[in-house]
């Protein structure tokens, strides 16, 4: 129950995150859509929270893909690379089992820019 109530209050907190976001993304602000979707993505990544919930998951998946796309609109291979690292694990077993169709666009895209910037970095 406990775990299942913060997973909650993770994801409402990621979701408020993600959507400040994306109105600051349409604003052009990729600087504070980076900050706003690490935000999102430490509420989810904070301890005891459960990823396998479908709301968490979703929130997880879609603030990765934002926080990706700031990262490469500002033209950080390193911030995007050091992000997608650390939520390796979780988004590669989502990759193999995508939960919506949305989520395996999302990932594929994530996929493709990691490759290009681990590239650039090279």
């Amino acid at each position: 129950m406990f775990r299942s109530l913060r997973t909650y209050v993770a994801s409402l907190r990621a979701a408020r995150s993600i959507g400040a976001a994306e109105r600051q993304e349409r604003r052009g602000d990729w600087q504070g859509a980076l900050a706003s979707s690490q935000r999102a993505l430490e509420a989810l990544s904070a301890p005891g929270i459960d990823l396998g919930a479908p709301w968490a998951r979703s929130a997880a998946a879609v603030a990765l893909y934002g926080y990706c796309r700031a990262a490469a609109c500002l033209r950080s291979p390193e911030k995007l690379v050091a992000q997608v690292d650390a939520w390796r694990d979780r988004w590669t077993q989502w990759k193999t089992q995508p939960a919506t169709a949305d989520e395996k666009q999302y990932l594929d895209w994530v996929e493709k820019q990691y490759q290009r910037c681990r590239r650039e970095m090279a």
